[in-house]
């Protein structure tokens, strides 16, 4: 079961969002480097670091910045801008990785049509077939020639 905000009656093996806090900033950035240990190289995120691609740029709110919790671990996180553009979206490998990507999807772009968005962009790692399904079942259309994803937001 997937609950968009915490609910204290839940059970432990569901999938929460919500928004991200300086507390959750060490485990986004240890799921970060763990997805993308493969395309960091020695390029390794730090929370400084994150902070400055991420939270301190135009158009990012606190609000904008979700977390995803599934036994109290951070299993995804998703940072957007006001714009509608999706600076970060991570998802790791786990049994709920379609409903993760699918509850965050969601989440950002309730925020990006409040915020006045008419348009979100996501990119999605290309070697992750099953996330980027996920993306065009929601309505995002995917680029042939890259891992970008738009959809037109309807208010």
């Amino acid at each position: 079961m997937i609950h968009t905000r915490p609910d204290p009656s839940r059970n432990a093996d569901e999938v929460v969002v919500r928004t991200m806090t300086d507390a959750d900033l060490e485990a986004v950035v240890d799921l970060s480097n763990s997805v993308l240990e493969d395309y960091a190289g020695t390029n390794v995120r730090t929370v400084e670091d994150f902070k400055w691609r991420c939270l301190d740029r135009p158009g990012v709110e606190p609000s904008g910045a979700f977390v995803v919790v599934c036994d109290s671990a951070v299993v995804g996180y998703c940072v957007v801008r006001t714009n509608g553009e999706v600076l970060d979206c991570i998802v790791g490998q786990h049994s709920k990785s379609r409903d993760i990507l699918r509850v965050l999807l969601t989440e950002a772009e309730n925020y990006a049509i409040a915020a006045g968005a008419t348009r979100m962009l996501v990119n999605l790692p290309a070697d992750r077939p099953d996330l980027r399904q996920v993306a065009k079942s929601s309505g995002f259309a995917g680029s042939p020639r890259s891992e970008e994803h738009t959809s037109e937001l309807q208010s």
